[in-house]
C-alpha cells in the first residue's frame, strides 16, 4: 500500500524527500567503503591482524579454525551487501517513483539497522582472533539451525514430499558439515549453568582444550574459551 500526493502539482513531505536523498547516499557510501576495503584493507584491520595470527597457528586445529574464520569474513561481506541492498530498496520505498509506502519502510531500516549490529559485533576490533572465530561459529550455527527449522515448518501437504523432503535433508546436511567444522576447529557446545525456565536455553560455545592450555599456560585464548549466545529452547547440546 502506498501514498501519493494529492494533486500531480503536489510532492511528498520534506520530510520523506531528505530521508531517501540521505538514505541513497548512505547506501551509495556503503557501497564506496566496500569495495575500498574489498581491494585494500588497511593496516592494521582486523582481517590483517586475524590472519597474522592464524599464520603462526600449527596445531592440529589450525586448518578447522582458518576454515571457520574465513567464513567467518565471508559472512561479514555477505551483511555488508544485505544492508546495502535494503537501503537500496528502503530508498525505492520512500518516493523515488512519487510514491512512499506506508509500512515496509519500518521493515527495511531494521533489516539495515540489525546488519549494522552483526556486522559490528563480527568485526568488534576490540575482540581477538580466536573470539571472532567464536562468533563466526555461533552465526553459523544459529543461521543453520533456523534454516532447517524454517523448512521443517512448512505442512507435509502443501508440498509434493519429492520435492519438500530433499529440501530437508539438504538442510540437515548443511547443518551437520557446520557441526564438523566446529568439531574440526576443536570446539564443542556446551550447556550453560544459567537457565531460566521458560526463556530461551543459554547454550554456549566452550573450547575444551585451547581453554585448558590457556589456564595452564595464561595466553590471550582465556577470554575466548566460551561465548554464550541464545538459543531455541527446544535445542539440547552436551559436551
Amino acid at each position: 500500500m502506498t501514498v501519493r500526493p494529492a494533486s500531480p502539482g503536489e510532492s511528498l513531505p520534506e520530510l520523506v524527500i531528505a530521508s531517501q536523498q540521505v538514505v541513497i547516499q548512505e547506501a551509495e557510501a556503503l557501497r564506496g567503503a566496500l569495495d575500498e576495503f574489498s581491494s585494500a584493507p588497511q593496516p592494521g584491520c582486523p582481517r590483517e591482524l586475524d590472519g597474522e595470527a592464524r599464520s603462526s597457528d600449527v596445531s592440529p586445529l589450525a586448518g578447522g579454525r582458518r576454515k571457520l574464520l574465513g567464513l567467518t569474513q565471508h559472512q561479514a561481506l555477505l551483511i555488508c551487501v544485505n544492508a546495502h541492498d535494503h537501503l537500496l530498496t528502503l530508498g525505492r520505498a520512500l518516493g523515488s517513483d512519487g510514491a512512499m509506502s506506508l509500512y515496509s519502510h519500518a521493515s527495511l531500516s531494521r533489516v539495515v539497522c540489525e546488519a549494522a549490529v552483526r556486522l559490528a559485533w563480527i568485526l568488534d576490533s576490540g575482540v581477538g582472533c580466536e573470539e571472532r572465530i567464536m562468533r563466526g561459529a555461533v552465526a553459523l550455527l544459529l543461521s543453520a539451525e533456523e534454516q532447517l527449522k524454517g523448512v521443517m515448518r512448512i505442512p507435509a501437504g502443501r508440498f509434493d514430499p519429492r520435492i519438500r523432503q530433499p529440501m530437508i535433508d539438504n538442510c540437515i546436511r548443511e547443518r551437520d558439515a557446520v557441526y564438523a567444522l566446529i568439531t574440526e576447529a576443536g570446539l564443542t557446545l556446551v550447556r550453560s549453568p544459567r537457565r531460566e525456565e521458560g526463556c530461551p536455553a543459554q547454550d554456549r560455545f566452550a573450547e575444551g582444550r585451547r581453554a585448558r592450555q590457556a589456564r595452564h599456560h595464561g595466553t590471550h585464548e582465556r577470554a575466548a574459551s566460551r561465548l554464550a549466545v541464545l538459543v531455541q529452547p527446544q535445542l539440547r547440546y552436551h559436551a
